[in-house]
């Protein structure tokens, strides 16, 4: 069946490709722009280059050289401003997947194992985030060593030494009272 519709310019990526799939528009008359855009859908949903390349009648080395100017339109360039937009959109996902966890284990109609198990993901979220924000120098480090330092100094007595009755060469004797 010959295409009897040519392409409108603001069709969507997602009609466009279903039309081309229908067969309602012929895919060798979509421009590079359109190609291109159904190239990064078509790849988002797991098609590889030759399942492309059958869907939009090209060869592969046409979506090859497509996929290579969308990652050179999408390349991007250190920026702290669109470093702290992506790490506000990571806390803004992690919350909401955390509350929705949280908000599954508090489900009257759920098992104690699945509402366990909500609780369990939903501080896992949280210990991530945390880990996450720490790589990326949003939340700081503790040294491990200050923290027990601190604890076994504020917690726990000295060890008391005794020098009295050793002979030479011999450590001192050590008694340690927990």
């Amino acid at each position: 069946m010959p295409p009897d519709k040519t392409l409108k310019e603001e069709t969507p990526i997602l009609s466009l490709i279903q039309e081309i799939k229908d067969g309602r528009v012929d895919a060798r008359l979509i421009g590079k722009d359109e190609r291109q855009g159904c190239i990064e859908v078509l790849i988002g949903e797991g098609y590889n280059v030759p399942q492309i390349a059958q869907t939009l009648k090209r060869c592969e080395k046409t979506i090859r050289r497509d996929l290579d100017g969308i990652r050179a339109r999408n390349a991007i360039s250190p920026d702290t401003e669109l470093a702290k937009k992506i790490v506000g959109d990571m806390l803004m996902y992690v919350r909401t997947h955390r509350d929705y966890l949280m908000r599954l284990a508090r489900k009257g109609d759920a098992s104690v194992s699945e509402k366990a198990q909500a609780e369990f993901y939903a501080a896992q979220l949280d210990l991530n985030l945390i880990a996450k924000l720490q790589s990326l120098g949003y939340l700081p480090y503790k040294d491990k060593n200050v923290c027990v330092d601190l604890f076994t100094k504020s917690v726990l007595p000295p060890p008391m030494i005794f020098f009295e009755d050793r002979e030479e060469g011999e450590e001192p004797t050590t008694i340690e009272k927990y």
